[in-house]
């Protein structure tokens, strides 16, 4: 007998993490699913650079199920539980919220990735979960299933790689990595001559919530952001050098 992959995939997902920390799961989210979703996929990490990612997801309550030799019956969830994540890129691990990675039907909870990578590469992450509950037509027999959910991927870089990318020959800033993020992140940029450059952060309405003063040398610099300056949402953030102003957007995910 067997879920279909969809029953699974379409809400096990939920376990938040850090060694001694845990992501806070999204109780706006009603309609069941997990996100970001595999279309959208994770944050790229970087060697060196503190990774957090939050996955946040909303467990089903029931669906219907293909159970040989029954064909399609009623399947009422009890709970889904996270048995093992394997795949992560060296440095980063993984916890549950709750702590137990038991989700109940119809709930909230996330996973939050975190550490830091010492390796680059291209990381396919795979979530062992243990689905149960009643089959409410066969006279709520009890069903369970194993699954294994394989569309995840990590991406860490070198930081050579996003240097690499950086024009040399004018004013330049990558995306910050990780993003979204809830501790730090950094953001490398290019400066043709150095000296002081204004770095300032907007919330969504365009006020300015943060800025700052940044002594960069010619060349490749970095520069460091604390989601504690900021609360959970959506900015823009700018960088300028005389007359030249380079802007991007970046979530933070408490």
């Amino acid at each position: 007998m067997m879920l279909k992959k969809l029953l699974i995939t379409a809400s096990i997902i939920a376990s938040g993490l850090f060694a001694n920390a845990q992501c806070v799961p999204d109780v706006t989210i009603t309609d069941p699913g997990v996100y970001p979703d595999s279309a959208t996929g994770l944050a790229v990490g970087v060697v060196g650079v503190p990774y957090n990612q939050v996955i946040q997801v909303r467990t089903f309550l029931d669906t219907v199920v293909t159970v040989p030799p029954f064909g399609t019956v009623n399947f009422q969830l009890d709970s889904i539980t996270i048995t093992g994540v394997s795949g992560l890129p060296p440095g980063i691990t993984y916890a549950c919220n709750p702590g137990t990675c038991k989700f109940l039907a119809s709930s909230n909870g996330c996973l939050l990735l975190s550490g830091t990578p010492v390796t680059a590469g291209v990381y396919p992450i795979t979530v062992d979960v243990m689905a149960k509950g009643k089959l409410t037509n066969l006279g709520n027999l009890s069903f369970s299933q194993p699954q294994s959910v394989t569309y995840y991927t990590i991406t860490i870089d070198t930081n050579s790689g996003i240097m690499e990318l950086l024009p040399k020959d004018k004013l330049s800033m990558s995306q910050n990595l990780p993003n979204p993020y809830r501790d730090k992140s950094v953001i490398y940029f290019n400066t043709p001559s150095g000296g002081k450059l204004e770095f300032k952060v907007f919330n969504i309405l365009g006020k300015v919530v943060f800025s700052d003063w940044i002594t960069a040398k010619r060349g490749v610099n970095t520069y460091t952001l604390d989601a504690a300056k900021f609360n959970s949402g959506i900015y823009m953030y700018s960088l300028t050098s005389g007359t030249s102003t380079v802007t991007r957007r970046m979530v933070v995910a408490k």
